[in-house]
């Protein structure tokens, strides 16, 4: 009974390690890394990066670049949403017809995974 019970936490381990190794295997795919650095605008990170060496100038240029990729990810790419856009032709008054109704507490099988 507890080498059933020692297995089965075995074989849990190992399923969360599998699955995390796929989602980390996935930054590794070409075409998703392709597609990821087609996104980025590298004109604005370079501009930031500048404007960082500027008045840091001590500074690594490794460090700079990827200190304007994190203005360039928090300013230019990166949009919060509170209240989300409502292309829905149902909504009655565009986005101010979108409304928060608040977080519910994770359901029974939310819990387990």
């Amino acid at each position: 009974m507890a080498r059933d019970f020692t297995l089965t936490k075995y074989r849990q381990l190992l399923e969360k390690f599998l699955a995390k190794g796929y989602t980390i295997m996935a930054y590794e795919d070409p075409l998703q890394q392709y597609s990821a650095r087609n996104t980025i605008n590298y004109q604005m990170v370079y501009t930031y990066a500048t404007n960082y060496l500027s008045s840091h100038e001590t500074c690594a240029e490794d460090e700079a670049f990827l200190r304007g990729l994190l203005q360039w990810f928090k300013r230019d790419f990166f949009t919060w949403c509170n209240q989300p856009k409502c292309c829905n032709v149902n909504c009655a008054s565009g986005n101010t017809a979108m409304e928060n109704i608040g977080a519910r507490q994770p359901n029974q099988m939310e819990r387990q995974t």
